[in-house]
């Protein structure tokens, strides 16, 4: 733990030295349409659309991530695994 901390103030830097991160221009705009975009971010080709499941299954690269997760998308986007169908779970009560 201490080398951790002993790491972390030399990389902060000292009064006499202060840490100053490189500073790139900030573009004045970006554009982010989706014909601008990357092939692979492209949303319409997601790995998740690809896969059908019967009822009352999921497509996911794990089965503890939902479709009504705040990140499924991303998480099955960026796992890097295969996307399989998963049993939905029991409606809580």
């Amino acid at each position: 733990m201490e080398a951790l901390i002993t790491a972390a103030l030399l990389l902060a830097g000292t009064p006499e030295q202060p840490y100053e991160a490189a500073q790139e221009p900030i573009p004045d705009s970006i554009d982010v349409t989706p014909e601008n975009l990357p092939a692979e971010t492209s949303p319409s080709e997601s790995a998740v659309s690809q896969v059908t499941c019967p009822p009352g299954q999921f497509a996911s690269a794990f089965s503890d991530v939902y479709p009504t997760d705040w990140a499924y998308e991303a998480v099955n986007r960026l796992a890097g695994v295969a996307i399989e169908c998963f049993d939905l779970p029991e409606p809580r009560s």
